[in-house]
This record gives structure tokens, C-alpha cells and sequence, in this order.
């Protein structure tokens, strides 16, 4: 496995990890406008959403064995 798909994957894993934190903390979406619930929840989904796919995506970077020919 090469170093640089281990540096990409645990940026990938550390930015996933970043985003959503701040996702679900209100940094991102301008969830303070809303008052009722159900719309800042639903707010929060593609940033939660993008923060996991980051997150499998520095997993599948790590895991990922190199196929010898």
C-alpha cells in the first residue's frame, strides 16, 4: 500500500469526521433561522450525509489491498 493512500485516507477520514461534528453542532446550513425542529433536522442531512460518504471513502482508502498481477 502506498503512503500517499494512507495520508489521503486518514485526511478523508479526519475532514468526515470535522464536518460532521460541525454539521451537527449548527455550523454549517444557517440552521439558527429555523424554530421548529423537523426543518433543522432535515438541514443538517447533506452535510451528515457528505460527512459519511468521506468517511467510507477514507476507510475503502486504508483497506483497500494493492492486486498483484
Amino acid at each position: 500500500m502506498s503512503v500517499l493512500r494512507i495520508v489521503v485516507g486518514w485526511i478523508c477520514i479526519a475532514a468526515a469526521l470535522v464536518l460532521v461534528a460541525a454539521t451537527v453542532l449548527g455550523g454549517f446550513a444557517g440552521i439558527e433561522r429555523f424554530v421548529p425542529r423537523s426543518p433543522a433536522l432535515m438541514a443538517h442531512l447533506p452535510g451528515v450525509v457528505f460527512g459519511l460518504a468521506l468517511l467510507a471513502v477514507g476507510i475503502w482508502m486504508l483497506k483497500k489491498k494493492k492486486t498483484s498481477p
